[in-house]
């Protein structure tokens, strides 16, 4: 419709807007002009050489088949197996690392007794003390490796820095050990978390 108004507006044919397409050609009959008159248009067919790929034809049967057939014993036994193997217990569960105590896929970690070499890097070196209960009681000096308790192996992390007899960044020898939860707040409720917690 633009197109026919457009050609209308070069021929000097008003033609308005809410008409229809039908009645639009109505107003270029007897229509004479000094361009129209002297200019004829020719159309001819032009044809290409172009191949056209082949269409995958959906309603041909060799191709396809509705409903497909069932999938065989061997297939539906590839399928529960890759899905016990990826859902394992050991592909996601994790565990504290003993040198920096963050959590980590436990397939990436490493028993501790398993390590072969040198934990001095780790060693105290006058970092903290044994857990005190009284006032009286006296300061004494941690002995051996700082370790996470209850952890029993080491993460990729530590023990790339560990190999290099460097100490980790993030292990609790770097002044991140601040002793073991009391047995006291290990039982507190969330209120008394709560009052406790820093702001």
């Amino acid at each position: 419709m633009q197109e026919l108004q457009d050609i209308g507006k070069l021929h000097g044919i008003y033609i308005p807007h809410q008409i229809t397409k039908k009645t639009v050609l109505t107003y270029f009959h007897n229509h004479h002009c000094s361009q129209c008159d002297l200019y004829v248009s020719v159309l001819t067919e032009h044809i290409t050489n172009i191949k056209i790929g082949k269409k995958n034809n959906l309603n041909d049967s060799s191709s396809s088949e509705f409903p497909p057939n069932p999938p065989s014993e061997k297939l539906i036994e590839k399928i529960i197996t890759g899905f016990c193997n990826d859902t394992a217990p050991e592909n996601f569960v994790e565990a504290g690392c003993a040198v920096c105590g963050q959590l980590s896929p436990i397939r990436e970690m490493i028993p501790v007794n398993e390590i072969k070499y040198d934990l001095s890097v780790i060693s105290p070196n006058n970092i903290g003390c044994q857990e005190r209960f009284k006032e009286s009681d006296p300061i004494i000096s941690l002995n051996g490796p700082i370790l996470a308790e209850n952890c029993k192996d080491v993460c990729n992390s530590c023990l790339s820095f560990l190999k290099k007899e460097q100490k980790p960044p993030q292990s609790l020898a770097n002044h991140f050990w601040i002793g073991s939860v009391p047995p006291a707040l290990q039982i507190l409720t969330f209120a008394e978390k709560m009052l406790i917690a820093r702001i």
